[in-house]
């Protein structure tokens, strides 16, 4: 490069310079930088320390919660024998995973190793009486393990379970212990979405875990934790942040209250995500006054079928759709409510004069939004109790007085739904369900396809053969099956022979499998 190269490229770049630094002054950067360094800076600063009274008074809120509901929370550590070494199959996700603060089994489990579970638990009085899920302690409720509660001061007792109720998936243990502090448990009726609430647990084994959030939304049903055709739901929603460990444990109001006990989070990676589930007090608190006076719940009791008001239920009733069937039920277009398909003989509702085709849009002064809230609600409600009924029949509102009395003990097996307890149809481990139309839009088959397997017992026949839950069931040796009685039937004489040839259907494949009492080849 020339001497007048050279000094042309300089001149360019000083030129370029100056440009730039007029391009930049009449933007006002240097100026704008140094203003938001000083006036700004000190704008905001005096703006956080006006508010930080407000923000000293919330944070004093948190602190006197944690301190007051903290001693209340155990952790509960469960060791039993361990799972079938061939459950993982039929454990395998199917869709949107719903986790339920579970580890995950291993592929192949060491039999000699005990598997160990661990949960949360709220003390509820002196006598040592502890709330927590029945998924907790699952698989120790009968005598089949070993229960260890860790106190707040790290001190430890053995546990006994009081009683279990896995439709709400509630349990009560016992300690032996003094100088306990018992919650207080609230009125979860009161709570608004957008509330603020805290969760207090033990997450991956951390105690005293406290994590502040809202109500992000109330009165969930049909959100599939909890397993078995005749379930209570009506959960709480919140994105206070729920782990695995966190199951059993409160969900508190900002006096202390609690309002809710953690069960279950939806996820895709078994983690947080913001959404979680609490069963709300209004649930819990008849729960735990039942199993711990009477070792059982005793349950409110209507005597209907009733039905969710959606296209597949208007389909089966004769109409064009849903929104056909509402209207010419007089509700308007809208779907709320539960449509009465059959009211029993000499029940309560027929005392009260319920009729089929009715739709039950109140009970108890307030709005009846589905299958799933009313029959949470009657069960709830206690015995002998009058209970006010506000019905749709021909497009006319009808109050209607009903006086709740007991399940009786037929339909604790069969349930209002008519369907089977869960227990297993036979010795070959399948405990089957009634497909309803709810289950059958989840698990994407035809309704009145077959029956449903709504779990299966770890070691079976069917467990080893790798049947699942959510698997349906179209035949048993040649014969299509579809109710639970035809099922039941065929399984018990099939179980004369011990063996039997089933034909399944999932969202994979149709197929067929034999199932044998005693040792099978794999």
């Amino acid at each position: 490069m020339n001497r007048r190269t050279k000094i042309s490229a300089v001149m360019a770049g000083i030129m370029g310079l100056i440009l730039g630094l007029i391009i930049a002054s009449s933007f006002d950067w240097t100026a704008r930088s140094s203003a938001f360094d000083k006036a700004e800076q000190q704008k905001l600063h005096e703006q956080l320390q006006k508010a930080e009274p407000t923000a000293q008074a919330m944070n004093e809120i948190y602190r006197n919660v944690y301190k007051l509901v903290s001693p209340s929370v155990v952790s509960v550590v469960t060791e039993k024998a361990p799972r079938s070494p061939h459950r993982w199959r039929r454990e395998l996700p199917r869709g949107w995973q719903r986790f339920f603060d579970m580890p995950d089994m291993p592929d192949m489990p060491n039999p000699s190793q005990k598997e160990v579970g661990e949960g949360s638990g709220i003390i509820v009085d002196e006598q040592g009486h502890i709330l927590t899920n029945s998924h907790v302690v699952d698989g120790v409720d009968h005598g089949s393990g070993k229960i260890k509660v860790y106190l707040y001061n790290d001190k430890s007792c053995d546990a006994k379970v009081v009683a279990v109720d896995k439709k709400s998936d509630l349990a009560v243990i016992q300690i032996d212990a003094s100088n306990l502090a018992p919650a207080a448990l609230g009125d979860s009726s009161a709570l608004q979405v957008g509330d603020v609430v805290a969760a207090i647990g033990s997450p991956f084994g951390l105690p005293e875990t406290f994590s502040v959030g809202v109500v992000s939304a109330l009165g969930r049903t049909s959100v599939d934790v909890i397993s078995g055709g005749f379930r209570v739901q009506n959960f709480i929603q919140t994105d206070a942040a729920i782990n695995p460990g966190n199951s059993g444990g409160p969900l508190v109001n900002m006096r202390g209250e609690v309002v809710g006990i953690n069960t279950a989070i939806a996820t895709r990676d078994g983690g947080n995500n913001g959404i979680g589930f609490a069963i709300p007090t209004s649930i819990a608190k008849p729960v735990l006054e039942s199993l711990i006076k009477h070792g059982k719940v005793v349950r409110g009791y209507l005597g209907v079928e009733i039905m969710n008001i959606n296209d597949a239920v208007a389909e089966h009733e004769g109409y064009a759709s849903a929104k056909d069937m509402s209207e010419k039920l007089g509700l308007g277009g809208k779907t709320e409510g539960a449509y009465v398909h059959e009211v029993m003989s000499k029940t309560p509702a027929y005392k009260a004069g319920v009729m089929p085709c009715d739709v039950i849009a109140e009970y108890l002064g307030q709005p009846v939004k589905n299958v799933d809230d009313l029959r949470s609600r009657v069960m709830a409600t206690e015995v002998g109790k009058k209970a006010a009924l506000k019905v749709i029949r021909d497009g006319k509102p009808l109050e209607l007085t009903v006086i709740i009395a007991e399940q009786p003990e037929a339909e604790k097996k069969a349930a209002e739904e008519g369907e089977e307890e869960n227990a297993p149809s036979s010795n070959f481990g399948i405990v089957p369900e009634k497909l309803t139309p709810q289950l059958a839009r989840k698990y994407g088959y035809e309704e009145n396809e077959g029956v449903l397997i709504g779990s299966v017992e770890d070691g079976s026949a069917a467990d080893l053969a790798g049947l699942k839950e959510g698997d349906c069931i179209l035949a048993v040796n040649g014969k299509p099956v579809k109710t639970v009685k035809e099922f039941n039937d065929a399984m018990k004489t099939a179980e004369a022979h011990k063996k039997v040839k089933l034909r399944v259907h999932n969202s994979e494949r149709l197929f067929d499998v034999l199932l044998k009492l005693g040792k099978q080849e794999e």
